[in-house]
């Protein structure tokens, strides 16, 4: 992240800013217990994302495009701790550096996930054990189990 683009206010940026917690995420040791971390992470880097995850056991709560013939799919599903957030497309789902966060990259052509990820297999068995095949849902059913619909009242037409 940068200090213009960062959803949060603790943030890795990938070159120095005064306002990061430092650089390169993947050289960072983590060891507080019980911290969660966001990522929103380039798309070429997901794979590296999910083994830090692992390897270190940590929690994550993780921006991925729906791209089910990645090498890093298998490995993401078997890592929820919670069902997956279908992401709307929009034309300011994602705003890149580039632009200065200005402006969108435009509708995109895939869907995105926000999933709730950990590297600790006692909190994956605990999701499994909870949430059963609501975890790998990736369709268009996904949306109404975490919406379901209103019942109309008063004033609805």
């Amino acid at each position: 992240a940068t200090s213009q683009n960062t959803q949060v206010p603790r943030f890795f940026s990938r070159t120095f800013d005064p306002r990061s917690l430092g650089t390169d995420f993947f050289k960072q040791k983590f060891t507080h217990n019980g911290l969660r971390l966001y990522g929103n992470p380039p798309f070429s880097v997901v794979g590296r994302v999910l083994d830090k995850v692992r390897r270190e056991g940590l929690e994550m709560l993780l921006v991925v495009p729906c791209w089910t013939g990645q090498p890093w799919w298998p490995l993401l599903q078997t890592m929820y701790t919670a069902p997956p957030l279908l992401l709307p497309r929009a034309e300011n789902t994602f705003l890149p550096v580039s632009t200065a966060n200005l402006e969108g990259i435009g509708l995109p052509g895939w869907q995105s996930l926000c999933v709730q990820v950990s590297g600790d297999p006692v909190r994956v068995q605990q999701a499994q054990e909870r949430w059963g095949d609501r975890l790998r849902l990736i369709d268009d059913q996904l949306l109404p189990w975490y919406f379901p619909p209103k019942k109309p009242g008063p004033g609805w037409v």
